[in-house]
């Protein structure tokens, strides 16, 4: 709230300045207010482009340039990992404080193949925030990648009281400490809503599917990164997942179909 709250009334006071390099910031700011609500409308285009046209306008100013995070971002949900592994670069760079927080900008990393980067990037969100077991997650996926899958389980993020079902066997489940089953059983199990329900069936076929992948057993991973990408499944959960996580499984399940249709080729 403070965040918006600060942009407005700098929105407003640069609006009440005539100087023309300040009517120009001004308009700037403008771009960029449109560019965050066509990002919370999941216009993901126009986001991209309205704060393309406000960087061009005002590349300096700090009122602007917290848009290399929110264009990163879309970026990645338009799928061009490339360009937002540009943008978290950038605004890494300019708000050093700010890139522990990256947790998005460590997956694009591993999409765009920057594996020991992104690596990195969760080791450094880890100091920030130590309870999600997705960080740990994604970096043993860096990891994997980059050093292979013993190293990864061996050096696994410790994680303690992430309270989201299944999380907590997800992670015993990379330590290679649970199976499965028992990670499908929690996923069932006790009275939850239909979005609870789902929301719990998305995430346990995302890490299902990406530990399978990353060991090679594509078998295995397939059904289960497909489950995860189901816009069905994902419509049910809304409120109940991360609406971006979302936005990761649709980005990896089309590049995965790409690359099973180059290879069949």
């Amino acid at each position: 709230m403070r965040f918006l709250l600060i942009r407005g009334c700098l929105l407003t006071s640069l609006l009440l300045v005539s100087s023309p390099a300040v009517a120009q910031e001004g308009k700037a700011v403008e771009l960029a207010l449109e560019a965050r609500t066509a990002a919370a409308s999941g216009e993901s285009a126009k986001a991209v482009s309205l704060a393309t046209q406000a960087l061009q306008q005002e590349p300096q100013s700090d009122a602007v340039t917290f848009l290399y995070y929110l264009r990163g971002r879309e970026q990645f949900r338009l799928g061009k990992i490339a360009e937002s592994a540009a943008d978290f670069d950038k605004y890494a760079q300019l708000f050093p404080r700010e890139k522990p927080k990256l947790w998005e900008r460590g997956i694009t990393l591993y999409y765009a193949e920057r594996y020991q980067e992104g690596a990195d990037q969760f080791a450094l969100y880890q100091k920030y925030l130590s309870n999600d077991v997705e960080n740990a997650a994604w970096r043993f996926l860096c990891m994997a990648q980059a050093d292979g899958v013993e190293k990864a389980k061996a050096e696994l993020l410790p994680i303690e009281g992430d309270g989201r079902a299944p999380m907590m066997t997800l992670h015993r489940f990379y330590r290679g400490q649970a199976t499965e089953a028992e990670i499908l059983k929690e996923v069932e199990a006790g009275e939850a809503t239909a979005a609870m329900r789902a929301g719990r069936r998305f995430y346990a076929a995302l890490y299902l599917g990406l530990y399978y992948e990353a060991i090679g057993e594509e078998a295995k991973a397939t059904p289960f990164l497909k489950q995860a990408a189901d816009a069905d499944l994902q419509k049910t959960a809304q409120g109940a997942i991360n609406s971006y996580m979302g936005d990761v499984a649709r980005i990896h399940w089309i590049q995965k179909q790409a690359s099973q249709r180059k290879n069949a080729d």
